[in-house]
């Protein structure tokens, strides 16, 4: 991959706006030099990890003989299940049913969907 690839994909990866409703609710009522602290700690972390799996990825993928096309569409499943999960209305009994899925398929996403995370909303 070309560092402008991997610059793309870091970026991708990191939805800078995406994310700012979350960092401003953590970290709103720090100092400049904590968020600043936090939030270079956080993007270097994260780019420690892309670039582990940009360099070891193939290597991981051969030695568990997954293909990365097959990857692509476990990947393609996983982000048309949750989609669909939340926009219709589903009876209970389908929406367990794609609930288990999902929860197969991305077992750490519903994990850290338990975590508590704080209000958007202001507590006037």
């Amino acid at each position: 991959m070309t560092l402008i690839e991997i610059s793309l994909l870091l970026f991708l990866v990191l939805d800078p706006f995406g994310n700012l409703p979350f960092v401003l609710a953590v970290l709103g009522k720090h100092t400049n030099r904590d968020y600043r602290r936090a939030i270079i700690r956080e993007v270097l972390l994260a780019l420690v990890l892309l670039l582990a799996f940009v360099l070891s990825g193939d290597h991981i993928l051969r030695y568990l003989n997954i293909e990365q096309s097959s990857l692509a569409v476990a990947g393609g499943v996983i982000l048309f299940l949750i989609p669909i999960k939340m926009t219709l209305s589903l009876t209970p009994k389908s929406s367990r049913i794609i609930t288990r899925t999902i929860r197969s398929l991305c077992p750490l996403r519903f994990h850290s969907s338990r975590v508590r995370r704080p209000s958007l909303q202001s507590s006037s």
